[in-house]
């Protein structure tokens, strides 16, 4: 072929995998010597470090078994300690043998990782004293985070003597107690979210706590909550004059919380003068309450911003002059909170009433009213609306300005040998102050996307119903729960399935969402893409379900048995039934005569909807089998097609019958 044209031109130049070997002899290549890697070889200080990458218990427990040495380290070693990595579903639903596990976990961590400043526990079926006991473990410690678990005010109230010292042990039946004399540093970071034996008295107590830098709760009643007439106070009579200083907090997430009304806010500015961030998300309005206040309790804005506000302001269509003034009285207050609090950054208000918020941000941007007012632009985040942009916002803002305070500064330094500079994560230098405000960066992040709104959507509903695939990675990748559940049952996969989204599909199921999960009238999400005639959700849905080795033709997980080939039937989508018999493959025959819970086929659907097609393809598929099988009426599909009077059908039949 020399000269010629080659079998393929556009083909690349042949390369071989290996370089031609060498004849031995004495240009023989000398076989490269590597030593091999120690270690131990390098500082102690570097190897500590090394180690403290390690979150995952095992991980560190294993490094701590290779040698004495190494167990050294990873005792000096501060460490991030994240539980998630390692507890298996059964253990959060309390199997047989789990208290053992639970034990041995927290034992693990006493003994094993004694230098964690960081220690995150969700979930985890702990007693008060267990938690307790294993804190007390940890005299650097400084970030905690407990949420979903029955933390009880009691527990908050031994949680925070913690660090206080003087307390005596057994002093309190059932909840271990700190020798006294011991104390420590206070916490950077306390996320008690939804723990729900928590009271408001149990707010009072964390606001007050000195050094206590950012907190998180949720589903706290604030109805009663701010009432009494001196909380009002410093709202009323000046907006931006100092509030009590009680609290050293720079963030306070207070997610989901029930009748949020004047006192309230008015109460929160006040407690937390020193707050960058107040996120409020989830929060539900007693709106009535801000309809016609009495006008002593109106918060006395400046000219300028009351007249911005009730010139921005855009009411719905749909709005009742009732609800115009509770949004206009909700925004007077909030921005009267803003007022009080010099440092704000940001106020989140997710779920709020969108008017609301729109006229908030309006305001709180206006760097011209501001200025006049000595105030830098304030942002207001809604992770429900616009979380691809919010998400990356707040991630930037909250590493810029949330830092843990260093012991020796301020009233909340502690002088005990257990919080003293050299064994004070606080005072353990620049790495552990970035990875203690990381850690807390992505905590309050995870907070806010899993805020959810009185039918219990989150953002991630939101976004997976409008087709926001950027939003959907965001809000995955910051935590939220993928398979939460709104009041009708419904996951975030189930209204991508419904709604047509395909990306949306293929991003929520690579993170995990399970695709058997129904809604409360048992539809699947196959089931519901299938029934709207989306070709693209049931084709990402059939390849996770063959992945994970699902039997997704099982009849049972589906309400009442209406399997996705029913619900294509009664779409007539021709399309989606073909894909899902070519997915069933060999089985597909079964798929088509498998009944539902009224003995019907899917050839009995659409002998109904008397589609000539769509029963050529299943009975392509079904054969005569799935002619002569009867309902729970004990009507063949060929009786239903005499019933509906559709000709097309019957002739299909009778095709099928002859060629038998």
């Amino acid at each position: 072929m020399g000269g010629g044209t080659p079998l393929n031109p556009w083909a690349p130049a042949w390369t071989p995998r290996q370089p031609p070997s060498i004849n031995a002899g004495a240009i023989a290549a000398v076989p490269l010597q590597v030593e091999p890697f120690d270690l131990m070889r390098l500082p102690d200080a570097v190897v500590t470090t090394v180690v403290s990458f390690l979150s995952a218990p095992s991980d560190v427990v294993h490094c701590a078994l290779v040698s004495k040495s190494l167990r050294q380290h990873t005792q000096d070693a501060e460490l991030v300690c994240d539980t998630r990595r390692l507890r298996s579903s059964s253990l959060d639903a309390g199997g047989p043998g789990d208290e053992s596990k639970k034990r041995e976990l927290l034992e693990g961590i006493s003994k094993s990782m004694p230098g964690t400043v960081a220690l995150l526990l969700p979930s985890l079926p702990l007693e008060d004293s267990e938690l307790l006991r294993c804190v007390a473990s940890l005299p650097r410690l400084q970030l905690l985070d407990v949420s979903s678990r029955k933390l009880t005010h009691s527990g908050v109230t031994a949680l925070l003597q913690l660090t206080g010292g003087g307390v005596q042990e057994g002093q309190q039946d059932g909840v271990y107690e700190p020798a006294a004399g011991k104390c420590r540093a206070p916490y950077f970071m306390l996320n008690l979210q939804r723990c729900f034996q928590l009271t408001t008295g149990s707010l009072d107590a964390l606001l007050a706590a000195p050094g206590l830098a950012c907190l998180a709760l949720s589903h706290l009643d604030l109805g009663r909550w701010g009432t009494e007439p001196e909380a009002l106070q410093g709202l009323t009579t000046a907006a931006g004059s100092a509030g009590r200083c009680s609290s050293e907090l720079q963030a306070l997430v207070l997610q989901n919380c029930l009748r949020l009304h004047a006192g309230a806010i008015a109460a929160l500015a006040a407690a937390v003068p020193s707050a960058r961030f107040l996120m409020l998300g989830g929060c539900t309005l007693a709106l009535a309450a801000f309809v016609s206040p009495p006008a002593a309790s109106v918060p006395h804005l400046p000219q300028p911003m009351l007249d911005l506000l009730h010139a921005a302001y855009k009411a719905a269509p749909t709005s009742t002059s009732a609800t115009v003034a509770a949004h206009i009285g909700v925004a007077q207050w909030l921005l009267a909170a803003v007022l009080m609090l010099p440092q704000l950054e940001a106020l989140d208000l997710t779920f709020f009433p969108l008017p609301l918020v729109a006229v908030v941000r309006r305001v709180l941007t206006d760097a011209e009213v501001l200025a006049g007012l000595g105030r830098t632009p304030v942002e207001v985040w809604d992770f429900a609306s616009d979380a691809a942009t919010v998400v990356e916002q707040a991630r930037s803002l909250l590493r810029r300005h949330l830092r843990p305070l260093s012991p020796s500064a301020g009233d909340g330094a502690v002088t005990c040998d257990a919080a003293k500079p050299d064994s004070s994560a606080g005072s353990a230098g620049a790495r552990v102050a970035d990875l203690l405000a990381e850690e807390a960066v992505r905590c309050v992040i995870r907070c806010a996307v899993n805020s959810s709104n009185t039918s219990r959507s989150t953002p991630l509903h939101m976004a997976a119903m409008t087709g926001k695939t950027a939003g959907i990675r965001k809000l995955l990748a910051a935590g939220v729960i993928v398979d939460a559940r709104d009041t009708g049952g419904a996951t975030a996969l189930f209204l991508a399935s419904e709604a047509g989204h395909a990306d949306v599909c293929t991003a929520l199921l690579a993170a995990g969402a399970d695709p058997t999960i129904s809604n409360a009238a048992g539809e699947s999400p196959m089931y519901i893409a299938a029934l709207r005639g989306h070709l693209g959700c049931v084709q990402a849905l059939l390849r996770t379900c063959t992945a994970r080795g699902i039997e997704w033709m099982d009849p049972e997980l589906y309400g009442d048995s209406w399997t996705p080939l029913h619900a294509a039937a009664v779409a007539g989508r021709e399309d989606v039934a073909a894909c899902l018999l070519q997915a069933a493959g060999a089985s597909g025959s079964e798929l088509v005569v498998a009944p539902n819970k009224y003995g019907q086929s899917v050839v009995h659907i659409a002998a109904r909807k008397g589609s000539s097609q769509l029963l050529r393809l299943l009975l392509s598929a079904g054969g005569v089998e799935a002619v002569v099988r009867r309902d729970g009426s004990g009507d063949t599909p060929v009786d239903v097609a005499k019933k509906n009077r559709h000709t097309a059908a019957l002739a299909e039949f009778r095709r099928v019958t002859a060629m038998a």
